[in-house]
């Protein structure tokens, strides 16, 4: 595995206290997620858990006696409902006895339950004196609490314990805040078709599919007896049963006059044996109401099924001639099951609507009579492509012209055109307001409008000078379009701009006005056509900026002038068309560009994710940027301890110098990977400052996120993860797959400290094996694996080995492996494995 580039996240559950702290005690704090609903209801959350320093109890203890005062955790967002005689525990762990609720070695047996302006609050009293050890520790169990109104009743947002201490000195935590519990995702109905209204005989019969689904699966709210866990609990119930007591609401909007809707009384899912009962619709049709019952369901682990509705004859009925106004939308809305009589609801808040409607196309059906409009607020742009619309009508009525007119639109040129069949469309030709023209019905024909606008702008070009550096990249100077008229001026869609610029183009530049636009470069000309029509306001104007442009064999002072041109030529009218847009300055070009990097460049080495999943202590970093280094290639360290600095390059985290693996520059793209120091093991601050130094030129630090764990997999080509056989040290690959029951070695970064502490620079010794302190759980397929061992890889910098004891049921095939710690609150993100 010695082509393996590690990146270790260290987490540590316990160092020496800070000095600031003198006569208090350090703890580690975690806390368990729960996954609560929305609705106001009252959830058990997860414990709180302040574990002693390792420090404390041994020769080094010096800052583990506890001052008197208290201690206050603030669950953020929440309103707690229950108290010290409805089911709150506050217990210590001090030398193997517990003491809960009540006076002891270092709670004091005060206790009290409130709230504040950020949440509620459970605070309780400490002593002073008590030699708080390692393996120590307080629980705070057992609090009941509810979402307030506030963010949090949106899915998927989070809830923190914070904790504090009054006196500030009388206790300290690494960190001092964690997730506590998160919303939940809410069930959803949603059309998954966009059928067409049959019209004739002849027409196939459309489905109108409906699926809901809850992807979060179930929800433990605390029940006896079972786990709270994000994902399916230890005792799994269906969110629905044979109760009948759901509803599905569908809405038709903008169904037109005589236009009737009737939905089928039984509509059974495509999945499972599940059936929606129609319980009532409008006179009308436009809404229709249907009771979702699911008597299969009481063994399912997943809530979803899918329905199919056939729009036929049996079900939609059409009379009248009334005109078309628009389309029809089906839209639908999930009501909640009604709450059991003898247990608390599992997950009972609204469902959310349908985010966006489906279209039901409606069509003029055996009718000959109204007419069609097509109504627009056109700004020139939103004609460009145009818009489909359908007339139809069975064979006996071919021939028979039904007027359409256009209104809210500028003046101008339209073309109605068929895009299958049927005869010539129509066109408009200086149109006004209210002008109609008729096309011929003739079975389904389709047909868009495309404006094509005035034949000229009156347009100004202007052009904002900038200094460049020859035969540099540089971006030059904005140049604009300016509409100096007092009327709205069109571009025709389809028009070819070209800008010719004075210097030869050197490479291929990005040209931003109308997005992002690759031009194509002749010699020392720019040119592309615009995709559609462009509206301009008086005084609007469309301004360009070229980047990546190199003008190359320009003397120092030499002006940089660019001439437009457009095709056709009478398109746009210009009153000048050469403008300057830069003047070279070789005085801008004496210093060399210093390296550049932004924080979200700094990533982890396994998995090059940023963020919570970046740096932390002893960890392997890379650095993504541009003028990292003068090398061209790689450049690697070839001694242990490693070096701190390569090629000239140097790194620092906080102002010190940090090992490097090696230095790159491969096809323009730039990197350093380096070791964090396990120095910064708790930071003043959640960032640390990293800088680059590149043979004397210095980045501009940059603030990085830092976090105690990040667990990272390696992978050989950014998927499949690199884990080795455990007998023979071969590569898993797809020729050689794992066994069920077999151990398979892991590569990982960021597994946290070890038992044994390391030097920065240094590689992990042969002998002993170093376990870490917290040690990771893993899955495979999904399914729970025993880690036999998770520690250093002897040999390597920063790297980590997980034995891994494959279940004996896992699927064969391609499978997701992943890490997690600290109860999910830290974990990986997954890589492949081959299966037998």
């Amino acid at each position: 595995m010695a082509a393996i580039l590690a990146a270790a996240m260290v987490l540590s559950l316990g160092f020496g206290a800070r000095a600031g702290l003198a006569q208090s005690v350090s703890f580690n704090f975690f806390g368990a997620p729960t996954l609560v609903a929305n609705t106001g209801d009252s959830e058990v959350l997860g414990q709180v858990i302040l574990s002693g320093d390792s420090t404390c109890g041994t020769a080094v203890d010096a800052f583990c006696i506890s001052t008197a005062g208290s201690i206050q955790i603030t669950y953020t967002d929440m309103v707690i409902d229950n108290s010290i005689a409805t089911g709150i525990t506050v217990c210590e762990i001090m030398s193997g006895i517990t003491t809960c609720n009540a006076p002891g070695i270092y709670l004091d047996g005060t206790i009290s339950v409130g709230g504040s302006l950020l949440g509620g609050v459970v605070s309780f009293g400490i002593k002073a004196g008590a030699n708080f050890a390692a393996g120590d520790q307080v629980r705070i169990s057992g609090v009941r609490a509810r979402i307030s109104q506030t963010p949090l009743a949106t899915p998927g947002n989070a809830t923190t314990a914070l904790l504090t201490a009054a006196p500030v000195i009388a206790a300290g935590f690494s960190p001092t805040a964690g997730l506590i519990a998160r919303s939940a995702d809410p069930l959803a109905v949603s059309v998954m078709a966009a059928p067409l209204v049959p019209c004739v005989a002849a027409d196939p019969a459309p489905v109108l599919e409906i699926v809901e689904e809850y992807s979060t699966a179930f929800v433990d709210h605390g029940d006896p007896g079972e786990v709270t866990f994000p994902g399916v609990p230890v005792n799994a119930r269906p969110l629905f049963g044979a109760t009948n007591s759901s509803r599905i609401r569908l809405t038709l909007t903008g169904l037109v006059d005589g236009i009737s809707v009737r939905w089928p009384a039984t509509v059974p899912a495509l999945s499972g044996n599940a059936v929606l009962d129609l319980v009532s619709q409008s006179e009308s049709g436009s809404t229709a109401t249907y009771a979702f019952g699911t008597p299969d369901q009481a063994a399912s682990d997943v809530v979803q099924e899918l329905f199919d509705i056939q729009l036929d004859s049996a079900n939609f009925t059409f009379s009248g001639n009334g005109p078309i106004t628009g389309n029809v939308t089906v839209q639908g809305q999930m009501a909640p099951p009604a709450s059991p009589v003898t247990a608390r609801p599992r997950y009972n808040h609204p469902l959310q609507p349908v985010p966006a409607a489906q279209i039901l196309f409606l069509r003029r059906c055996n009718t000959t009579t109204g007419s069609l409009t097509v109504r627009a607020n056109v700004d020139g742009l939103s004609w460009s492509g145009g818009l489909g619309f359908q007339l139809s009508g069975p064979t006996p009525f071919t021939g028979t012209k039904v007027p359409v007119t256009l209104e809210g639109m500028l003046a101008g040129t339209y073309t109605i055109d068929y895009l299958s069949g049927g005869p010539s469309g129509a066109t408009f030709v200086g149109y006004v307001p209210t002008q109609s023209q008729t096309l011929i019905v003739g079975g389904t024909r389709l047909f868009t409008v495309q404006f094509f606008g005035p034949t000229n702008a009156n347009l100004q070009l202007t052009a904002n000078s900038t200094p460049v550096c020859p035969s540099e990249d540089a971006a030059v100077g904005s140049f604009q379009m300016i509409n100096a008229t007092e009327d709205l001026q069109i571009i025709p869609g389809g028009t070819r701009f070209s800008f010719t610029f004075s210097s030869p183009i050197v490479g291929t530049p990005t040209l931003t006005g109308l997005g992002s636009i690759s031009p194509v470069v002749a010699g020392a000309t720019m040119s592309f056509e615009i995709p559609g029509s462009i509206s301009l306001p008086p005084g609007g104007a469309l301004t360009f900026s070229a980047t990546r442009l190199n003008l190359g064999a320009l003397g120092n002072g030499q002006n940089v002038t660019v001439q437009f041109a457009s095709t056709p030529s009478g398109a746009i009218r210009l009153g000048s068309n050469l403008v300057t847009v830069a003047t070279t300055n070789t005085s801008l070009c004496t210093s060399p560009p210093v390296p550049a990097f932004t924080a979200a460049g700094v990533v982890n080495g396994a998995s090059f994710l940023s963020g919570s999943n970046g740096i932390s202590p002893g960890s392997i970093g890379t650095i993504f940027g541009t003028h990292l280094s003068n090398v061209t290639g790689i450049v690697q360290a070839s001694t242990l301890p490693l070096q701190r600095q390569l090629a000239g390059v140097s790194v620092t985290v906080n102002g010190n110098a940090v090992p490097l693996f090696a230095v790159a520059n491969v096809n323009g793209q730039e990197q350093i990977n380096f070791q964090v120091p396990w120095e910064v093991l708790f930071p003043p601050a959640a960032f640390v400052t990293l800088a680059v130094n590149n043979n004397g030129l210095l980045s501009t630090p940059v603030q990085i996120p830092f976090f105690p764990v990040a667990p990272g997999l390696f992978t050989v080509d950014g998927t499949i993860g690199a884990i080795q056989h455990g007998v023979g040290s071969a590569p898993v690959t797809a020729s050689d797959p794992a066994l069920p029951g077999e151990v398979v070695v892991l590569y990982a970064t960021g597994l946290g400290v070890g038992f044994l502490p390391l030097d920065t620079g240094a590689a992990a010794p042969l002998s002993p094996p170093i376990p870490v302190v917290l040690t990771p759980t893993a899955t495979v397929a999904g399914l729970p694996a025993t880690v036999q061992f998770a520690g250093f890889a002897p040999g390597f910098v920063g790297l980590y080995q997980i034995n891994v004891l494959l279940p004996s049921n896992v699927p064969s095939g391609s499978q997701d492996v992943g890490i997690q710690m600290i109860d999910g609150l830290a974990a990986s993100k997954p890589v492949k494995i081959a299966i037998r």
